[in-house]
């Protein structure tokens, strides 16, 4: 596709973001344009945002009932899965696995929390006391 066919519906995917798309420019090199995005792609990123918003509701559930701890619900609140939350703590997939653990998530100090936090972008304490405000 060529810079100038690059969809531009006028709509929003999700808030103010806008989406990059590449094309082909007048040189012939592949270069990224911003784009508002186009129906089908706007529609695919809705339902995908719905998906994580739904598997954060059953996550907050499970958290709850102290089948899970916080951690997997902010993951999914956040839009990340179990991959990407684990490469960017840097962390294998397993051990954050175990993190979820209610029983293994009461002993995690400060500083792991903490990662979990830098990373969600919110304070320790909300991560500690997420529980306590679902009761």
């Amino acid at each position: 596709m060529k810079v100038n066919e690059v969809p531009q519906d006028g709509r929003q995917a999700i808030g103010d973001t806008t989406m990059i798309n590449y094309a082909v420019n007048e040189n012939g090199k592949i270069v990224p344009v911003q784009s508002s995005g186009w129906d089908v792609q706007i529609l695919a990123v809705h339902n995908l945002a719905d998906t994580y918003e739904e598997w954060a509701a059953e996550a907050k559930e499970r958290v709850r009932n102290n089948q899970s701890s916080p951690i997997e619900y902010f993951m999914y609140h956040y839009g990340l899965d179990l991959p990407t939350l684990a490469q960017q703590m840097g962390l294998s997939q397993r051990k954050v696995k175990k993190h979820m653990k209610p029983e293994v998530f009461e002993k995690l100090d400060d500083e792991i929390l903490g990662q979990y936090a830098g990373l969600f972008q919110i304070d320790v304490s909300e991560i500690k006391n997420f529980k306590k405000g679902l009761a």
